[in-house]
């Protein structure tokens, strides 16, 4: 008796078979590859309405100390804003950006802006975020309030003193003296002639030497504490004041030095006021 002949499933059929295996393992490595990204994200903090900063506060603290005490000329204005938009922008995700203005009834200068960083979103992945409304939150919560703030803040007037070290002793003490474990950042951000000019010690007079200042009467009055904050200056020239600026910012790097800050930048715009 004459064998059957096993029937083979058509070519076609195995092809068919073949493609639907590939689907399914490459969707099931898309699926794992989803998940992976979602499980290795990290959450996003809650973030305050009004400060746009986390609920248990800020990652960093960058405060930008803006000296008015004598008006700007247009191009040192111009060059000033620039710079420190560009300053402002680096700020951390989650980091604060402070912005006060002097001269001010307050100690430590009035408070013309005070946000955090919430990010623009460039960083943020299509899959497992929303970057254009991140995006936009930054721009209208962050950078346009920053800007307006920036424009108002070189309308300042003439005043007959300028109390830069008093003000940053103000400025650290609110804002540097926290010891939160998440706060691996403090920068301060100088823009002034950097003239010192109050009661008991005036760099308006005498010799600009560390010396003469540990020798003033407001020498123990004027000690500060910047906790390890990182110090940049922005010169702004004035018209008609001869100070020598390599001296000048000598004694301020002591100063800092022995404010437990240290300083990282130093640069001048042009066009005296």
């Amino acid at each position: 008796m004459a064998r059957r002949r096993r029937s083979r499933p058509p070519a076609r059929n195995l092809s068919a078979i073949a493609v639907a295996t590939s689907l399914f393992a490459v969707s099931l490595l898309v699926l794992g590859a989803i998940i992976y990204l979602y499980a290795s994200t990290p959450s996003a903090p809650t973030l305050d309405r009004e400060t746009l900063c986390p609920s248990d506060g800020p990652r960093s603290v960058t405060v930008v100390l803006l000296d008015t005490s004598d008006s700007l000329s247009v191009l040192a204005r111009t060059e000033l804003k620039v710079a420190l938009e560009d300053l402002a922008y680096k700020t951390p995700i989650h980091g604060l950006l402070e912005l006060r203005v002097i001269p001010s009834p307050n100690p430590g200068g009035t408070i013309a802006f005070s946000k955090c960083n919430p990010g623009d979103g460039s960083n943020l992945s299509e899959i497992t975020a929303a970057p254009q409304l991140v995006r936009r939150r930054w721009q209208a919560g962050f950078r346009e309030p920053l800007e307006q703030a920036l424009r108002a803040g070189f309308d300042g007037a003439d005043a007959k003193s300028s109390p830069i070290m008093e003000s940053i002793q103000q400025i650290t003490a609110e804002r540097f003296a926290s010891d939160v474990d998440q706060l691996k950042e403090r920068r301060l951000i100088i823009a002034s002639d950097m003239i010192q000019n109050s009661d008991g010690y005036s760099q308006y007079k005498g010799d600009l030497s560390y010396e003469r200042f540990q020798k003033s009467s407001a020498y123990q009055r004027l000690q500060a504490n910047l906790y390890g904050a990182a110090v940049s200056i922005i010169y702004v020239p004035r018209s008609g004041v001869n100070i020598n600026s390599v001296s000048h910012l000598s004694f301020w790097e002591r100063w800092i030095n022995a404010s437990n800050g240290t300083l990282v930048a130093a640069k001048r715009v042009q066009g005296a006021s």
